[in-house]
């Protein structure tokens, strides 16, 4: 498991974050802002992943982040996940606190497939 720091900036203080992000899967990309007007980095699916009609399923997200105290992370469906897979988060928002830190912590997307149709989900497809 390679471990990678990475900077995001926390608007409330206007400071410098160092946030410590573990992959497991290294041939996937790292989490990262892919416009300069984003506010928030892409999570992409570890494996393969087939969701049924009308069911509840977990994505590997393939990161363990190491959250800092007093902090938490917000994790929100993307704008095309429903468009384009037929998903949507089954909480709507889900919040990662520094409770779920530790080495087998991976943070798992918790989808549901509100479609009629089997979804599959491909490896490095950005889910939230």
């Amino acid at each position: 498991m390679l471990i990678v720091t990475t900077s995001i900036i926390i608007e409330q203080n206007h400071h410098l974050m160092q946030l410590q992000i573990k992959r497991i899967d290294t041939n996937l990309p790292l989490p990262k802002f892919h416009t300069p007007g984003s506010v928030a980095f892409d999570l992409y699916s570890r494996v393969e992943t087939l969701i049924t009609p009308r069911s509840l399923q977990l994505i590997p997200s393939n990161i363990i982040v190491d959250i800092p105290e007093g902090h938490m992370l917000m994790l929100a469906a993307r704008s095309s996940t429903a468009r384009k897979f037929g998903l949507m988060l089954a909480n709507g928002i889900g919040t990662i606190d520094q409770d779920f830190n530790g080495e087998d912590n991976e943070i798992m997307i918790s989808v549901w497939n509100f479609t009629d149709s089997d979804v599959h989900i491909k490896r490095g497809d950005r889910i939230a």
